[in-house]
């Protein structure tokens, strides 16, 4: 499966929802690959510390594309941005391929995008049927509302956003009625503030949350010595 979070707002926390809905898939017992089309510095190379030369604009000319793709101690794996400049004379063969060998070796693709869709994500995300899940986060008031609305029909027409589910990050409970009146896609969670967790930015309690999102279902977390250890390790069982 293709998850592609998107976010017409900057700062909206959708690039640790991106990696928290990777973990999900992880906790569930899936093999995740989380790859960041986001154009902005830093994202995942500097929140996963990620070493230089695993990077999306390698793999994707690659027959070996797996060399590039770097590990995490989360259990998923990384491909960070490293995308070739905007001009519109990009070829977007390599970038489809890329997705459907990816998707052959993994149960989900998870794909950071930009605030602002760029063509050659538009254009390459089109042309799969993928889950999209829109964050709105809570600091913009109506007027984010209002402003995904407008981005979300615009990406509707493009062919991008075929099916969506909202994903409110620090949303006030008192204005979750305007997003139904105002979207038509459905609310699947309601998370607390993203920007906090920036030194720790995966969450398994944020990733449970996002789980159901991607018709997942994980072990309740264990009490106990044994169960500290595997958490410690970075180890998670998934429910048969």
């Amino acid at each position: 499966m293709l998850a592609c979070v998107l976010s017409p707002l900057g700062g909206s926390g959708k690039t640790t929802v991106a990696l928290n809905t990777a973990r999900a898939g992880v906790l569930a017992g899936k093999k995740v690959l989380a790859v960041e089309l986001d154009f902005s510095p830093g994202s995942f190379r500097s929140l996963l510390q990620i070493e230089r030369g695993k990077a999306l604009a390698g793999a994707v000319n690659a027959e070996n594309w797996q060399d590039f793709v770097a590990k995490t101690h989360y259990g998923f794996d990384v491909l960070p941005a490293g995308l070739p400049d905007r001009s519109e004379h990009v070829d977007l063969v390599p970038y489809r391929d890329f997705l459907k060998r990816a998707l052959s070796v993994y149960d989900y693709v998870v794909v950071d995008t930009p605030p602002t869709v760029h063509y050659l994500v538009s254009e390459t995300v089109s042309n799969f049927s993928a889950l999209n899940l829109i964050v709105i986060p809570g600091i913009r008031g109506l007027e984010g509302v209002k402003r995904t609305a407008e981005w979300a029909e615009f990406l509707k027409l493009k062919g991008v956003l075929k099916t969506g589910t909202i994903v409110l990050n620090q949303f006030p409970r008192k204005l979750v009625w305007a997003v139904g009146e105002v979207l038509e896609y459905p609310i699947g969670a309601s998370l607390p503030e993203t920007k906090e967790l920036r030194q720790t930015p995966v969450n398994d309690e944020i990733a449970r949350q996002l789980a159901p999102l991607l018709g997942l279902e994980v072990v309740p977390e264990r009490k106990g010595l044994f169960s500290f250890l595997m958490r410690k390790g970075g180890i998670a069982v998934a429910k048969q």
